[in-house]
């Protein structure tokens, strides 16, 4: 792909290309299949149990990102699990949650949930969904997923099993342990010989509620293999790319922006933890972690980048960190400046909402970037300025 989008006009002639002709394949599974055929030894995550073990990762292959997700997906299919058939999962930032996710895409519809939600949110949003499927994580310390999940289990009429992440199986609750069952599944293709149609649904991401009772975005394989592609054209993502994930795989961002972007193309992804940024000690060792795994993007909201200003970078080589993208809120000029002179990156400030799949503008890593602004619009999406007045009219 072209990458240089530098202003409207560089916009404007990459999109003399049919987006058809720039995504070739039909589904996100289709999608991170190419993204490791390239070398499938290569790292697809570095997944940090936390930030003060940023040393010692559990690394995971292409070839056995790619197995696990096809082994999910076939025993989804094993549990009734159809086209039109919704898997919830409630889990923290693990492996088995992409496993989980684009498993559940490649078997029917996703459906992330934030595992912070009360138990009568999370029943209200699955009865929505009409889940059928449920992996949550079972019993843990510092976890209350299981004590949730146990609360409304039998108040989602539709659901029909449980899998259990890092617990044991127990058939006759309808509890099927995946560790236990994963590696009874293929791993080279899926059972279902499913052919998947890019305009098919293939998540339910819930809305943050902003405006009232969240709601459930529906989005097709390609509206999420669109995104992944705009994030790779904006950040200029290759096989050769390392980017870091501490955002939570339940939001619209995450999974996207650091997960199917990046295994689009046959990049690596470091997962910060389970608990993502909010483990203290991930902010910590943050620029550490980036000169060990050789970074050079990640994805952030205002917060986190005002809690880096405070982290130390005096004897820590940065030059492979080339871009921080920044959303969710507006990002003050003194952050802005501030954080790009200590640490020499590009801040790319962007717009999007969940109802978009994920992402609709971004400041030009190669053009003029404006401090406050939400950027150009990403190629093949409209967007719109106006001004209301008092009654909403513009």
């Amino acid at each position: 792909m072209q990458n240089l989008l530098r202003d409207i006009g560089d916009i404007e002639a990459f999109e003399s290309v049919p987006l058809e002709e720039r995504i070739a394949t039909s589904s996100t599974y289709e999608l991170i299949r190419k993204g490791g055929q390239g070398n499938p030894d290569a790292t697809a995550l570095y997944f940090l149990l936390s930030g003060e073990a940023w040393e010692a990762p559990i690394e995971v292959s292409y070839r056995e990102f790619l197995a696990r997700v096809t082994q999910s997906a076939n025993l989804f299919h094993d549990l009734g699990v159809g086209p039109r058939d919704v898997v919830t999962y409630i889990l923290p930032n693990l492996p088995q949650t992409h496993f989980a996710l684009w498993g559940a895409e490649a078997a029917g519809i996703a459906n992330p949930i934030n595992p912070l939600l009360k138990p009568a949110q999370i029943r209200d949003i699955m009865v929505s969904a009409k889940s059928r499927i449920l992996v949550a994580l079972g019993e843990t310390p510092g976890s209350d997923i299981w004590p949730k999940v146990e609360a409304i289990r039998r108040e989602v009429p539709t659901l029909t099993g449980i899998v259990r992440v890092m617990g044991p199986s127990d058939e006759t609750q309808g509890i099927h342990g995946y560790e236990e069952l994963i590696d009874r599944y293929d791993g080279e293709a899926l059972a279902s010989n499913r052919k998947i149609e890019s305009g098919e649904v293939c998540s339910l991401y819930h809305t943050g509620g902003t405006t009232g009772t969240p709601k459930l975005a529906m989005r097709t394989h390609m509206n999420e293999m669109f995104s992944a592609a705009m994030c790779s054209v904006a950040l200029d993502l290759s096989a050769k790319s390392t980017m870091m994930c501490g955002l939570p795989l339940f939001h619209a961002n995450a999974p996207l922006l650091t997960g199917l972007a990046p295994l689009s193309v046959g990049a690596s992804i470091v997962l910060l933890s389970p608990t993502g940024y909010r483990d203290p000690s991930v902010i910590q060792n943050f620029f550490k972690i980036a000169e060990r795994y050789g970074v050079d993007s990640f994805m952030a909201v205002p917060t986190v980048l005002s809690m880096l200003l405070d982290v130390p970078v005096e004897g820590i080589d940065l030059s492979r960190l080339r871009y921080a993208r920044c959303g969710a809120a507006p990002l003050s000029v003194q952050v802005f400046r501030a954080f790009e002179e200590r640490t020499g990156l590009k801040l790319l400030e962007g717009y999007g909402l969940t109802e978009a799949t994920v992402a609709s503008s971004c400041n030009p890593r190669d053009g003029e970037r404006k401090v406050g602004s939400v950027g150009l619009r990403l190629p093949y999406q409209e967007m719109k300025t106006v001004i209301l007045d008092e009654d909403g009219g513009y």
